[in-house]
């Protein structure tokens, strides 16, 4: 087998002024990132490839080992130091079979190198533009492309917590229809708000900041499968806002539904199941909470959100929910290591091509 990593080095190497670039950017990311900072950059620098291969490998992030496609019995594959651009591959001692590094990983197919993927990472935790590096990194749009694509694809569709539970008030609403509620008065006429992708925002009042999800309504629920490959059923609104909230909620304690005409149906469907202790409506919570939650119901909970919702609306709907779901997880992760929880996160995909279905492997 071929390693498709011997691409000659020279074709990612930087001129000085990109490299200058770089590194202002580098300073000004990882200020706010120490773990980034401490341990990983130092091994994004010349002659440290074996450390950041073997931290790679203690975080499963690349194999831990290799079987030689050979399989004669005294095959054995070692990393071995290469002149490719990881500076090292997998070598067989027997057969001289060669592998490289990033098969079966985040990393295959991506053309640049494992430091520049890395540091990647990091702007994409920051949201950065992505045209933006692909000047400071001197490489072309698609290739940061792919790899915010890449991101993407782990991200989409895992919360980082399910909500509601025992004792908590889990907040579910549709945009656009709540806007017109909480600003009777609005720049925005008639038909645009109809015209809008609906949005089903579901929110858990318990912890703070507050805990959010939100999903675009397609007439249909994606059930994505390990091997990236996602079973689509056609349903009508209220089953497809039923799932969800089957899904990405935990049972029990109260359940506040918006009052539009669209909820209507799922609030009789919620009543009628034993998922929560009861099930009212926003108007009901808020009537007969203090003042004090009662501002927080009208000016804060959903501010956010809105303006979340009225971003995505530019948006190929194909692109919706993948777009929310990466602006959720950032949200929720400012708090704590957004590039650690990151790179756990890669490391937990699984990344081989099915032996027995090789079109079955193409991602979402």
């Amino acid at each position: 087998m071929e390693a498709d990593s011997t691409t000659a080095e020279q074709e990612y190497e930087c001129d000085s002024s990109t490299g200058h670039r770089e590194n202002i950017l580098l300073n000004e990311l990882s200020r706010n990132y120490g773990y980034f900072r401490q341990i990983v950059l130092p091994m994004l620098r010349n002659g440290n490839e074996k450390d950041l291969l073997e931290w790679m490998r203690e975080f499963n992030l690349i194999q831990p080992s290799v079987k030689c496609a050979k399989s004669l019995p005294d095959c054995r594959m070692v990393i071995t130091a290469s002149k490719v651009v990881d500076k090292y591959q997998w070598q067989c001692k027997t057969c001289n079979q060669k592998v490289q590094i990033r098969e079966n990983s985040f990393f295959k197919n991506v053309y640049c190198p494992l430091q520049t993927i890395f540091k990647i990472i990091l702007a994409w935790c920051q949201d950065m533009d992505y045209e933006h590096l692909s000047n400071v990194f001197g490489l072309k749009k698609q290739v940061v492309c792919g790899i915010y694509d890449k991101i993407e694809r782990a991200v989409y569709g895992r919360p980082l917590y399910q909500l509601g539970g025992f004792g908590i008030v889990l907040l579910v609403d549709l945009y656009p229809d709540f806007v017109d509620e909480l600003y009777p008065v609005s720049s925005k006429n008639d038909s645009a708000i109809k015209t809008q992708h609906k949005i089903l925002c579901l929110a858990d009042t318990n912890e703070i900041p507050t805990r959010y999800w939100l999903h675009v309504i397609n007439g249909s629920f994606s059930f994505p499968s390990e091997n990236n490959n996602t079973t689509f059923k056609k349903m009508n609104m209220c089953d497809e806002t039923l799932h969800v909230i089957e899904k990405f909620a935990l049972p029990g304690g109260l359940c506040a539904i918006g009052g539009g005409v669209h909820l209507t149906s799922l609030r009789e469907n919620l009543r009628s199941s034993s998922m929560f202790e009861g099930v009212i409506t926003m108007n009901h919570l808020t009537t007969h909470s203090n003042v004090d939650m009662q501002t927080f119901m009208i000016n804060r909970i959903w501010n956010p959100i809105i303006r979340l919702c009225e971003a995505a609306q530019d948006l190929p709907k194909n692109k919706i929910q993948s777009y929310l779901s990466c602006a959720l997880w950032r949200w929720q992760m400012e708090s704590s290591d957004p590039f650690l929880s990151l790179v756990h996160l890669i490391s937990q995909q699984d990344y081989k091509i099915p032996t027995n279905n090789k079109n079955s492997s193409k991602p979402r």
